[in-house]
């Protein structure tokens, strides 16, 4: 994968990864590379680990693949980048966004079934047209929300770190 690569060149892109700022030694401006390493490794085992564990649950629970391997790859690369906290708060905000997405697409498959019977002068009942488009509207990917809330999550990283009350940034304390 290419974040280690990355993260040996510039190790600066984990300074807020308490993992990397552990194993730093005290003083230093920016983390050390074997603490951007170590930090690159762990979002990448906490992303993918967290997906591929959701995964098998949900392959457990329905009898069938309950998500692409894609998207375990897609959120791995991601940690790889934003470190193991940054790649479970993306995580946690790409479920609710795509959850929002999935009812806003049921919602819509709802009212086209519903428009389409009435165009036709069909007495379909209200719960038909919820089941149909519960199943119409229920296969949703997953990757571009993953892709969406890793980007803005590296993006946000460094202007957060200016308000966050962390032990690297003593201007902001903790009343």
């Amino acid at each position: 994968m290419l974040a280690p690569i990355a993260v040996l060149l510039v190790p600066h892109l984990h300074d807020a990864t308490r993992i990397a700022i552990a194993m730093t030694p005290p003083g230093a401006e920016h983390v050390s590379r074997l603490g951007a390493l170590t930090g690159c490794i762990a979002g990448m085992l906490a992303g993918g680990g967290c997906l591929w564990a959701i995964g098998w649950i949900g392959e457990r629970i329905y009898g069938r693949d309950a998500m692409g391997f894609g998207d375990v790859k897609l959120l791995a690369a991601g940690g790889g980048f934003i470190g193991p906290g940054g790649v479970v708060l993306a995580l946690m905000i790409a479920a609710l966004t795509a959850s929002i997405a999935g009812l806003l697409n049921m919602a819509r498959f709802y009212v086209l079934v519903r428009s389409r019977a009435r165009s036709r002068g069909s007495k379909r009942p209200v719960g038909k047209s919820l089941r149909i488009a519960r199943v119409a509207g229920r296969y949703l990917p997953f990757g571009p929300y993953l892709a969406l809330r890793d980007r803005g999550r590296a993006a946000g990283v460094e202007r957060a770190r200016e308000f966050a009350p962390r032990p690297w940034n003593p201007a902001v304390r903790l009343e």
